[in-house]
């Protein structure tokens, strides 16, 4: 079962362009609202290798190396 969030990055994704990465302000939001950031990089993380489209996999990329660092040290982070 895929998780709710990955809906939100999908559409995102498809609106995001250049230098206009939209699935990077969608996690931002998730944060804000009070998610766990891990949470939501490890399905920024998953999300980013099951995508072939490189434009896509660029996007996530950003979005996970930038959201990374609202990850705790405590947290580990794996690349």
């Amino acid at each position: 079962m895929a998780h709710p969030f990955e809906k939100m990055f999908e559409k995102a994704l498809a609106r995001s362009h250049g230098d206009n990465n939209y699935v990077l302000g969608e996690a931002e939001k998730f944060k804000e609202q009070g998610y766990p950031p891990k949470e939501i990089y490890d399905v920024l993380k998953k999300m980013k290798g099951s995508f072939i489209a490189e434009s896509d996999e660029a996007v996530l990329a950003e979005a996970v190396e930038e959201f990374s660092q609202y990850i705790d040290e405590d947290d580990e982070v794996e690349e």
